[in-house]
């Protein structure tokens, strides 16, 4: 999976100032450790890893995203069934907070798969969509950037849910179900409106 990282926004003569890029990688197993490859995006688009090169993370990533504002990261591991989280600092190299990983609520077996993940626009708040037990967990982002679970910790999506999309008013969530993996059945969208909290 793959994220950007913070871009201030667009120069006078109309060229993006430069970003950062995130790609998680883990290997075939769910008992290996998984790694963030850091990326600085120079203004004319092409990239250039940044040193250090990685950043470990848990067992298996399989999701990250970034808040709207790019100052934290997060990756879903599925293999420990963790969030590895991280700031980004002004150079857009990855620091672990504390502490470096949270439980993951609704990955109730490790390799279970976290799939998609997606920060709300005002970046207060985080949701995860579990390919393996069929929920999305639901996290509150603390003013340290921190994730704490929400109440209810997950809730029900549909079969293999997939990926997850807020959209920008941030009133409403969308997961999209890969359905049960054969051409005879056709997935779905399970459609979520967000409350206050």
């Amino acid at each position: 999976d793959i994220a950007g990282g913070p871009v201030p926004g667009p120069h006078p003569t109309g060229d993006r100032l430069p970003g950062y890029l995130y790609v998680v990688s883990a290997s075939d197993s769910v008992t290996a450790p998984g790694a963030v490859y850091q990326y600085a995006v120079a203004s004319d688009g092409t990239i250039a890893a940044m040193t250090p090169t990685t950043v470990p993370t848990g067992l298996a990533p399989g999701a990250v995203a970034s808040d709207p504002l790019g100052h934290h990261l997060y990756v879903a591991n599925g293999g420990d069934a963790t969030i590895s989280q991280f700031a980004i600092g002004a150079g857009g190299t990855l620091t672990p907070l504390i502490p470096a990983v949270v439980p993951n609520p609704g990955n109730y077996s490790p390799g279970s798969g976290p799939s998609g993940m997606a920060v709300d626009p005002s970046g207060r708040f985080l949701y995860l969509a579990n390919q393996g037990s069929g929920t999305v967990a639901q996290f509150a982002i603390a003013t340290d950037s921190t994730l704490s679970p929400l109440t209810p910790a997950s809730v029900a999506a549909g079969l293999n849910p997939l990926s997850i999309v807020v959209e920008p008013s941030g009133h409403y969530a969308y997961v999209a179900n890969f359905g049960p993996g054969n051409a005879v059945a056709a997935g779905s969208i399970t459609q979520y409106r967000l409350g206050s909290g």
